[in-house]
């Protein structure tokens, strides 16, 4: 008889030992499938933010692509080869459109007209290929591409030109015009400050050592003149020129951590890295740059 109480206890026992357990293991995988939903939540949100900067940051080309060409100025300027024309009423207006240089086609898109704003110099001679710009403006009126140029990445916005009376541009182009912006070190930096209020893992992939140390400085910069902190354990730096100790280093990092581990990091961290940090790299970044 106490043998039987004695085993009807410890079946009790065992079952309310594996309801608990049971019960337990259900609850952590909810809390884990709410907080992965409420991470997949945010970095939505992060990215819809990304994409909005995106766009408010080539708004002023975009802009400038489009008021220049319903133009009858600058229709009759590319027909009569008017590049004094262009120079006095293009030039100006670089700074204010944040534009590096402009390219100006005729019709039969022979070059007409090119300008580099000041201290671009090594875009001065450099001619758009029509290949990169005839797909999209041979079926359409405007045109918005990335390439790399001599000088570096470029962003690059045109339309094809048209009559002041013809904002719509039904007409047939009588020519094309083309603006370009380059994402230097300072537009990286501000793409990647961009997520600073957010828990984010964010890499920025750059060409060369050198630049990538610019934009790790010029975020730093961006940080103390938002007057916020960012510790030196939150940024850091991954070319092909780090010793092998180093880059070992880096890898037990709060910021290597994070990106390996799609672990949530309590501020946004930044990895700047060159070519170095794609081959045999899986991270997992909310934002990249």
């Amino acid at each position: 008889m106490r043998l039987k109480v004695r085993c009807r206890l410890i079946l009790l026992f065992a079952f309310v030992s594996a309801g608990t357990l049971a019960g337990l293991l259900a609850f952590q995988r909810g809390e884990r499938r709410r907080i992965r939903s409420l991470f997949a939540r945010r970095v939505a949100e992060e990215s819809a933010v990304f994409e909005r900067l995106l766009v408010l940051y080539g708004h002023s080309l975009e802009t400038f692509a489009y008021d220049y060409t319903y133009w009858d100025e600058m229709v009759r300027a590319i027909a009569r080869s008017d590049t004094g024309w262009a120079n006095e009423n293009v030039v100006p207006v670089l700074g204010t459109y944040k534009a590096d240089v402009v390219w100006a086609f005729r019709p039969d898109r022979v070059l007409f007209y090119q300008t580099a704003a000041e201290g671009r110099e090594a875009l001065a001679g450099f001619v758009l290929p029509e290949s990169l710009f005839r797909p999209q403006l041979d079926t359409g009126r405007f045109c918005h591409f990335f390439f790399e140029s001599p000088a570096g990445l470029m962003e690059v916005r045109g339309a094809t030109v048209h009559p002041s009376n013809d904002p719509e541009r039904k007409t047939p182009p009588q020519g094309y015009f083309l603006v370009g912006r380059l994402w230097d070190t300072a537009h990286l930096a501000e793409l990647a400050f961009a997520h600073h209020q957010a828990q984010a893992r964010v890499i920025v992939y750059v060409q060369t050592p050198d630049l990538a140390k610019a934009v790790v400085e010029a975020i730093r910069a961006l940080y103390k003149k938002a007057q916020r902190e960012l510790p030196n354990d939150r940024i850091e730096l991954l070319t092909g020129t780090i010793r092998g100790s180093e880059r070992d280093d880096l890898i037990n990092r709060p910021v290597l951590q994070h990106l390996l581990t799609s672990e949530p990091p309590d501020q946004t961290e930044y990895l700047v890295s060159t070519s170095a940090g794609e081959v045999g790299a899986d991270f997992d970044a909310t934002h990249m740059v």
